[in-house]
C-alpha cells in the first residue's frame, strides 16, 4: 500500500542562535526567557511558497502580468520570481 507523503514539521528553534546560523524571524527575549527563532533557509522557503501561491491563485498574478505587458504569467516566469 502506498504511503501518503508526510510534511516536515515547522521548526521554531529555541535558545541562543549559533554564530554559524542566520535567522529569518526572531522573537525577542522580553517575550519569554529563551528567544525563539526561525532559520533563514526555512523562512526563505516559506516566502517562496507563499509568493508562488499568491501569483498563481489570486488577482495579484494577473495584475503583475498586466504591468509587465503580458496576458498572464507563465510557469517559467512564476518559477523565476519565486526561486
Amino acid at each position: 500500500m502506498a504511503r501518503a507523503p508526510t510534511r516536515a514539521p515547522r521548526v521554531a528553534m529555541f535558545g541562543p542562535i549559533p554564530p554559524d546560523q542566520f535567522w529569518g524571524k526572531l522573537e525577542p527575549r522580553d517575550a519569554r526567557p529563551v528567544p525563539r527563532w526561525h532559520p533563514l533557509v526555512d523562512h526563505c522557503c516559506d516566502v517562496a511558497m507563499m509568493t508562488e501561491a499568491l501569483l498563481t491563485r489570486t488577482l495579484l498574478g494577473r495584475r503583475l502580468a498586466t504591468l509587465a505587458g503580458r496576458e498572464e504569467l507563465d510557469e517559467v516566469t512564476v518559477a523565476r520570481l519565486c526561486r
